[in-house]
């Protein structure tokens, strides 16, 4: 215990000083860690969705192979490995020959057009 008059003693000062000063140190690294986190924050534009590219965002409006537009209830088909789509007649007929889609060249399997042996409308597409 320390009395009036006498020197406090140099134990109880080594402990209190280097402690002080480091509970000092680290609640000033805190702040200085929650204010630079918020201000890259709200320097940031928002963030969105980078842009890409589908094929089948967009289904074509006609034929590639007889250039005829598709109406309401032609019966489609829906090539399963580049998502082009035909008229049924006409791509059953180009498939017969030729085992490419008309319009990128992909090469389709027989299993792949027998499972599209099933005639789709527009509507089940869309």
């Amino acid at each position: 215990m320390i009395t009036p008059g006498e020197p406090p003693k140099p134990k109880a000062l080594l402990i209190f000083f280097p402690l002080a000063a480091f509970i000092w140190f680290l609640g000033l690294t805190i702040y200085f860690r929650l204010t630079k986190d918020n201000s890259e924050d709200n320097s940031e534009e928002p963030k969105t969705e980078p842009p890409y590219y589908s094929t089948t965002a967009k289904l074509n409006s006609n034929c590639a192979i007889c250039l005829e537009d598709f109406k309401e209830g032609d019966r489609c088909r829906v090539l399963p490995s580049c998502k082009h789509m035909f008229h049924d007649r006409c791509v059953d007929a180009w498939l017969n020959k030729k085992k490419r889609c008309p319009t990128c060249r992909t090469l389709h399997s027989p299993k792949e057009i027998i499972s599209f042996e099933r005639g789709m409308t527009i509507a089940d597409i869309v």
